[in-house]
């Protein structure tokens, strides 16, 4: 029964595969070539780009299990006896999409091309030129590459999906989620399973990401208790997905803190009010022991009086 349900599920993927494009990620990959120029390397990555493009292939940037890649074989070379010397290379351009992690090649196609110029390498340029990602041997080296590509995914979702669980045991939720992200939608069945689990997986990570940010919140909000510290928590706390378990913790200690403030806030009001009153007792007791005009006057004579310095020059205190 397992089996039949895994080849159901393979000839929907591969239905799938050959109507839709832009749903397998590939990765266009040039490795050195001894015998392409740097630049002419540059322009045949170019045309393996515009190939990946027509036909949906880009990296989705989850995984770099499957590429294409190329080899160059030059058939002839020649030198034109003209003025100046011109140089015709005639070459076969292999193209590969496969497995690297299972070093399995899934399909090939060769192009024959041609160019000429003042250079082996402005005459490569121009052969590779020549490639158009519109050739219909493309459309069906990348279409047959697909489909095995899906078939891999069909035969190993189940091997995925317990590789994925064993990273999140292991806590690494963003590597599990990568794994599982990977799966193309044309294998529908593979890649709903992949879907709700990637879902779990992340829920486990918000919470947990979520509880340590909770505590680091509540450790920087215990430290001093002030409206510095209600800050930084606060900000620690904005940094919890709205989805996580923890947002209830979060909210239950955002009033704690907001509880403790106002407190403080009356508290201080309070402390205020009472400095003001005591000011303001103090300033009317004052004006009401206040002395006479002249009373007041003599407080002040004598106050400067005591102020001056005690010297006495007899001699000045007799000629007076």
């Amino acid at each position: 029964m397992k089996r039949i349900a895994l080849l159901f599920a393979a000839m929907v993927c591969l239905t799938a595969t050959a109507q839709e494009y832009g749903r397998i990620a590939i990765n266009v990959v040039i490795p050195p070539l001894s015998n392409v120029p740097k630049e002419a390397r540059a322009a045949l990555e170019t045309k393996m780009q515009q190939v990946a493009t027509q036909y949906g292939l880009a990296s989705n940037g989850l995984t770099d299990r499957f590429v294409m890649t190329a080899k160059v074989n030059v058939t002839s070379k020649d030198v034109t006896p003209t003025t100046p010397v011109k140089i015709s290379q005639k070459m076969e351009v292999t193209l590969f999409i496969g497995d690297v992690v299972d070093n399995k090649v899934y399909e090939s196609v060769v192009l024959n091309v041609a160019g000429i110029g003042q250079s082996e390498e402005q005459s490569m340029i121009k052969a590779f030129n020549q490639i158009k990602s519109s050739n219909p041997l493309l459309k069906v080296f990348v279409e047959n590459a697909e489909r095995k590509i899906a078939e891999y995914y069909s035969n190993n979702c189940q091997y995925i999906l317990t590789e994925a669980n064993s990273l999140a045991q292991q806590q690494k939720y963003d590597a599990a989620i990568a794994k599982l992200m990977a799966v193309p939608k044309v294998c529908k069945e593979c890649y709903e399973q992949c879907m709700a689990k990637a879902e779990d997986v992340y829920q486990k990570k918000i919470d947990e990401d979520g509880a340590i940010l909770v505590q680091q919140a509540r450790n920087k909000w215990l430290a001093t208790r002030d409206h510095t510290a209600a800050k930084e928590s606060l900000a620690i706390l904005s940094n919890i997905s709205p989805q996580s378990k923890a947002q209830e913790d979060a909210n239950r200690l955002i009033g704690e803190i907001n509880t403790h403030l106002r407190n403080i806030e009356a508290i201080a009001e309070e402390q205020r009010k009472q400095e003001w009153e005591f000011a303001l007792k103090q300033y009317n007791d004052h004006i009401k022991t206040q002395h006479k005009l002249i009373d007041a006057a003599r407080e002040v004579g004598m106050a400067y009086a005591n102020n001056q310095p005690r010297t006495i020059t007899y001699n000045n205190f007799i000629s007076w």
